[in-house]
């Protein structure tokens, strides 16, 4: 009795220990069948998978008695082995190789619009003056009525309101004319006037202005007298109130980039008015005093002498 049951546990714990290493001991076939069929190609190499766990499966407890006996038929008709081949997976995708692309910076973000033109700034100005001074006092200097003057101009915008502004600044014109009195005195005369200009300006585009302007001030004139039966040339000078009213235009002649910004921009002006001085009273003398040799001499009267008339004025200016 003790010899059956000492067999039947080495029965029972042999093939436990082969199942455990996973090398299973192979079970003869069952009476009757055919041939023992050829064994089977290595499964290729991949994961070992295994099966869920069944009645005949070996490796689980309590399966091992099920293999011995109702597996065995199980094997014997079907000879599988007890791990069966892995599942095939389908081939990893291979990825197609992504062409380098250098950066691109971001495109710059587009400027803002610009503002409206500058209305206010400092300008310089230069030209001359061609005036037609119809009184008697000035034909004893010149043949004609015209009287050039150079003329120079700064202004300042002082208040600005678009499209209106209001400037002032100082305005200088010099000139002068020769002539011949009695064919035989020869005559000169120096005229300067300094005025204050006050101009009121229309914007009309960023690229020309109409302004008014009223430039009170003062006129200066020199005039002399050269007699040839006389030592000495007769002179006299003096000062009267002097002022203009015109109209006139700027025209934009270069600078017209950046028009909202600081900058030089240069101008054409054209400017008609009319120019009006009081009187002056022309009493011209020798200028010797009672010390001199010769003696004094009584003061010569011509009249007076008053420069007031139209004219017109082109300039060229620059602002900043």
């Amino acid at each position: 009795m003790k010899k059956v049951a000492l067999v039947a546990l080495a029965t029972w714990l042999v093939p436990s220990v082969a199942f455990a290493q996973g090398d299973a001991p192979q079970l003869p076939p069952p009476d009757g069948a055919g041939e023992t069929p050829p064994p089977q190609a290595d499964p290729p190499e991949g994961p070992r998978v295994a099966p869920a766990p069944g009645p005949g499966t070996p490796g689980v407890r309590g399966g091992a008695s099920g293999s011995a006996s109702g597996g065995a038929s199980a094997g014997g008709s079907a000879g599988t082995p007890g791990w069966g081949p892995p599942p095939r997976l389908p081939p990893w995708p291979r990825s197609k190789p992504v062409p380098y692309v250098p950066h691109e910076a971001a495109p710059d973000a587009p400027p803002p619009p610009p503002g409206p033109a500058r209305i206010s700034w400092v300008r310089l100005g230069a030209g001359f003056r061609i005036g037609y001074i119809p009184t008697s006092g000035f034909d004893a200097y010149a043949s004609n009525d015209v009287l050039s003057q150079l003329s120079l101009d700064g202004t300042l915008t002082l208040i600005e309101k678009r499209p209106w502004s209001l400037a002032a600044g100082l305005g200088v014109d010099l000139g002068g004319r020769q002539s011949k009195i009695r064919g035989t005195i020869d005559t000169s005369l120096f005229a300067m006037r300094v005025t204050v200009p006050i101009e009121a300006r229309w914007h009309v585009a960023s690229w020309m202005y109409a302004f008014g302007k009223l430039a009170p001030g003062v006129a200066y004139n020199a005039v002399s007298y050269k007699d040839p039966a006389s030592l000495t040339p007769l002179r006299d000078k003096g000062a009267a109130f002097a002022g203009d009213a015109s109209l006139g235009a700027s025209f934009m002649i270069g600078g017209y980039k950046n028009l909202d910004k600081k900058g030089v921009r240069f101008w054409v002006t054209p400017e008609v008015g009319y120019g009006f001085t009081t009187a002056m009273r022309v009493e011209p003398n020798a200028g010797r005093d009672e010390d001199d040799v010769t003696g004094t001499e009584a003061d010569a009267s011509f009249g007076k002498l008053a420069l007031s008339g139209g004219f017109w004025k082109l300039g060229v200016g620059f602002t900043f």
